[in-house]
């Protein structure tokens, strides 16, 4: 009996090791609670041996297993919890080895329980992947019948002559490539009724052609037009060069007014820019800038240069001893036109219009006060 509780004692005590193998802890706590590893080994102690039998060791070996699954079943919910709280409790509380049959039993519960999830979750897979598929298959058909049903739009333009315009332009071989269709083409005429294309291009260029011989025709007229007054011009120079006086001046340029058919030409000086009172023999050349200023203000407040009709109150102070005066021409004198006026005055009413040039006018109208200066003094 002896022996037999002997080897019994040996036997629970190595279990009891075995299952209860702590790891060496590096900073162990001074206020940790007992395990339950611990409270069995002090209870054990506690006993005497040789009251213990193979009942008791039974017992031992139970709750030896009891506790490893215990163990066991909590290892896995302290690696669910946070890093900060697992490392406490794995310092505070030391891992106890697990034998090979506990681990081969918690593997097959583990993978029976991953197959379950794994399972239901293949199936929802295939409940979502046969929805798609059957509304993936389901819109085609739709798309079809909307295809079918669905005729070729055509995208009615309107041609107008700006998009025939870009064509011929963008074309110019049209005609080329289409002779025959434009040989054939028919036009519109007011006069004719129809005519071909080819006749009313020729059409046009002939109206083209008469249209710049006219103006070649006005070119000439104006360039021997220019060139008469050119000539007449240099001759009025000579002769007011020629004149010794103010007064034989005036008389050259009155006589050279009326050789081109003119009643006659007329200087008029004013007598705040010139000194024509006593003892000067030209004070009926002087004309007061006030009078002046309401044919100023009518007719040359734009301009320095008049050419048309004047009213009798005009003609009295500006083209006096004339019975009948139709037209008139009247240009400022001076580079700021406040020296005097030049006039000159036809009988006909036709004769100056507004819109004729002035080119002589002006030149006349410059040379004056140069010669003028040699026989009148200015005014300061």
């Amino acid at each position: 009996m002896s022996t037999e509780n002997s080897s019994t004692r040996a036997k629970v005590k190595t279990d009891v090791k075995a299952s209860t193998k702590i790891k060496p802890e590096t900073k162990p706590k001074s206020k940790a609670e007992p395990t339950l590893d611990a409270k069995l080994e002090t209870k054990l102690k506690a006993k005497p041996v040789a009251k213990t039998t193979k009942k008791a060791a039974v017992q031992v070996e139970s709750r030896a297993k009891i506790k490893t699954k215990a163990k066991a079943e909590v290892t896995p919910k302290l690696k669910s919890k946070p890093k900060s709280e697992s490392k406490l409790t794995l310092k505070s509380e030391p891992k106890p080895e697990v034998k090979p049959e506990l681990k081969s039993e918690i593997k097959s519960k583990t993978k029976i329980k991953t197959k379950s999830v794994t399972t239901a979750e293949t199936k929802l897979a295939s409940k979502q992947t046969t929805t798609l598929t059957e509304k993936t298959v389901a819109k085609p058909t739709v798309t079809k019948k909307r295809r079918a049903k669905a005729k070729p739009r055509v995208r009615k333009v309107k041609l107008n002559d700006e998009l025939v315009n870009q064509y011929l332009t963008q074309n110019p071989d049209f005609f080329i490539r289409n002779a025959r269709q434009v040989e054939t083409m028919r036009i519109p005429h007011p006069v004719r009724g129809v005519v071909s294309l080819p006749e009313w291009q020729l059409a046009r260029q002939r109206n083209k052609i008469k249209e710049l011989e006219q103006e070649v025709t006005l070119l000439m007229e104006h360039a021997s037009a220019n060139e008469y007054l050119f000539e007449h011009l240099m001759t009025l120079q000579k002769e007011l060069l020629q004149a010794e006086n103010l007064g034989e001046l005036v008389t050259r340029l009155n006589r050279w007014a009326k050789s081109l058919g003119l009643l006659g030409g007329y200087v008029y000086l004013f007598e705040d820019k010139w000194a024509l009172s006593a003892p000067s023999s030209f004070h009926h050349l002087s004309l007061s800038s006030d009078k002046f200023n309401f044919i100023r203000v009518r007719h040359l407040q734009y301009s320095y240069h008049y050419l048309g009709q004047l009213n009798p109150t005009e003609l009295t102070l500006l083209v006096p001893n004339q019975e009948y005066v139709g037209s008139v021409a009247l240009s400022l004198l001076g580079e700021f036109g406040d020296l005097g006026v030049l006039v000159f005055a036809s009988r006909d009413h036709r004769h100056y219009q507004s819109g004729q040039g002035t080119l002589l006018l002006e030149k006349i109208s410059e040379i004056l006060p140069i010669l003028i200066k040699r026989w009148v003094t200015r005014k300061k």
